[in-house]
């Protein structure tokens, strides 16, 4: 028995490859004029047609959805412009994507949408099966276009940074040393929580702003946290992040403890609590009452951060970015290399980790003391 016998399909049956029937594409998909054009997938359709929506699923799986988004759009724009030059597409050339990358350099584009061309544009030709277009050469006149539109562009600007002074201030206004409840501002209370977990986890706002009372689970003395929607790495636990229990005031075990029976909320799957922590808030007889089912908008949890630290004195447009660069920043203080933090923070690419570390004198005189003296032990 061969292969084929033993999956269920004969060998012997053989189909005509301009009539296998494809998946039908998906709207302002890159991979959807594609697929047919990718000779291995449609011999093996031609073994066997019922496999191609599996195909499809397949390549769809193969990026993250807001990736395969991006790409989409960029692709799009790419095959508008072979349209109106009279130019292939999906089977593009070299010269059709050099054509575009001049005019874009013409056009004074973003560097994000400079940068995003040669992934998406390989997405496609990885779908086809084909060999890639994107010669020496013509990587050399991306990078030198890419380079021009950052400098246009000016230099990237960081989220403003917050002390860990200011964040300690913060957390004691909001958690009173000796409190079981907190304090009685419950919307300093529910931002200094956030700001806890942001600080440990590295977590996006847009991912915290999704979490639930049952993704956080109890396990030991420690919590683990499971956020529904992330963009992280999702090939390696992505998802699953901890707060360690430390015999420190601000414990974060602690003050999520303290956060849970402040407000009524339930730890774990088996509670099944569908109760947002990062609810809205409601005045009810002059008592501020989570709206548990209702979940708080990104420009009013930067507002109630801003407001919470101007209680503390910092008068600064910092954001959540500011709290997950503290956090970066404290970990490779603390001696974590670049792979830890990105594991901690769920990256796959060291860059990400290297962009949120804030390189104050503070931190360059700590790194700069790891160096042994000339002349020393």
């Amino acid at each position: 028995m061969d292969v084929f016998e033993m999956l269920g399909v004969q060998a012997e049956v053989t189909i005509e490859l301009d009539r296998v029937p494809t998946p039908p594409p998906v709207a302002d998909h890159p991979l959807g004029p594609s697929l047919a054009a990718n000779q291995q997938v449609m011999e093996v359709l031609a073994r066997d047609p019922g496999l191609a929506s599996n195909a499809l699923a397949c390549l769809l799986a193969a990026k993250a959805p807001g990736t395969v988004r991006n790409y989409a759009a960029t692709a799009n724009r790419f095959k508008a412009f072979c349209d109106l030059s009279g130019l292939s597409y999906p089977d593009f050339s070299a010269d059709a994507v050099l054509q575009y990358v001049l005019r874009m350099d013409r056009a004074s584009a973003g560097f994000g949408t400079i940068a995003a061309l040669k992934p998406a544009l390989a997405y496609v030709e990885h779908s086809m099966g084909r060999e890639t277009v994107f010669t020496p050469s013509l990587d050399l006149m991306l990078t030198g276009a890419k380079r021009r539109a950052r400098a246009a562009a000016g230099p990237v600007k960081k989220a403003p940074p917050i002390l860990p002074e200011e964040l300690i201030a913060a957390l004691s206004l909001a958690f009173p040393s000796g409190s079981r409840m907190g304090h009685s501002n419950a919307v300093f209370v529910r931002t200094a929580f956030r700001m806890l977990v942001v600080y440990h986890t590295l977590c996006r706002l847009d991912c915290f702003r999704h979490l639930k009372a049952f993704h956080f689970e109890r396990v030991g003395t420690d919590i683990l946290l499971t956020f529904p929607s992330a963009k992280n790495d999702q090939l390696h636990q992505g998802r699953d992040s901890c707060l360690v229990a430390t015999d420190t005031e601000f414990c974060p075990v602690k003050i999520c403890r303290i956060f849970f029976r402040r407000f009524g909320l339930s730890f774990g799957a088996a509670a099944a609590d569908q109760s947002f922590v990062n609810f809205r808030l409601r005045r009810d007889r002059g008592l501020a009452v989570p709206i548990k089912h209702s979940c708080l908008s990104a420009s009013q949890a930067t507002a109630d951060l801003r407001a919470l630290l101007r209680a503390v004195g910092v008068d600064r447009p910092v954001t959540d970015k500011s709290i997950k660069m503290a956090g970066v920043t404290s970990a490779f203080a603390a001696g974590a290399s670049t792979e830890d933090v990105m594991h901690i923070g769920r990256w796959r690419t060291p860059s990400i980790p290297l962009h949120y570390k804030l390189n104050s004198f503070a931190f360059k005189k700590a790194m700069a003391s790891k160096i042994p003296s000339v002349g020393g032990d």
